[in-house]
C-alpha cells in the first residue's frame, strides 16, 4: 500500500481465530495481514453502497466514474505535452543564441511579464 507510512496506526483487537482466517486469506492474496484488512474493508464499503443505490444509478455513478479517470488521463496527456513544448522551446531558444548570439529570452523578458503570467496560471490552480 503506498503511503502506508504517512497512515496513523488503528489498534484493533480481533479474536485468535478471525486473525487466523484473515492471516490464511492474506497469505492466499498475497498481501499483508493490513492490506488485506484494508481491502475487505473496502469491499465491505462498496458493497453497502451498492445496496443503497438501484442498478441505474450504480450504472450512472460507474459511468462518472469512468469519464472523471478519462478526464484525468487527458490532464496528464496535456501536461506532459506542455512539458515538452516547454523543453523544445528552451532548445530552440538555445540553438538560435548559440547560431546567432541573439538571446530571445532577454529579448522576450523585456517584452512580456512572466512573472504576471505565472501569477495569474497559480492563481487560477490554487483555486
Amino acid at each position: 500500500m503506498k503511503g502506508a507510512s504517512q497512515i496513523a496506526p488503528f489498534g484493533v483487537r480481533l479474536p485468535d481465530d478471525l486473525k487466523a482466517k484473515i492471516q490464511d486469506r492474506a497469505k492466499l492474496n498475497g498481501r499483508s495481514m493490513n492490506a488485506e484488512i484494508v481491502n475487505i474493508l473496502e469491499e465491505a464499503m462498496d458493497n453497502a453502497l451498492s445496496d443503497d443505490f438501484d442498478a441505474e444509478t450504480l450504472k450512472v455513478i460507474h459511468l462518472y466514474e469512468e469519464k472523471i479517470k478519462a478526464m484525468e488521463d487527458y490532464i496528464t496527456v496535456q501536461k506532459q505535452a506542455y512539458e515538452l513544448a516547454m523543453e523544445q522551446i528552451a532548445l530552440l531558444k538555445d540553438l538560435i543564441k548559440k547560431s546567432t548570439g541573439f538571446d530571445l529570452q532577454e529579448h522576450f523578458n523585456k517584452v512580456v511579464d512572466y512573472k504576471a503570467i505565472n501569477d495569474k496560471y497559480n492563481d487560477k490552480q490554487n483555486k
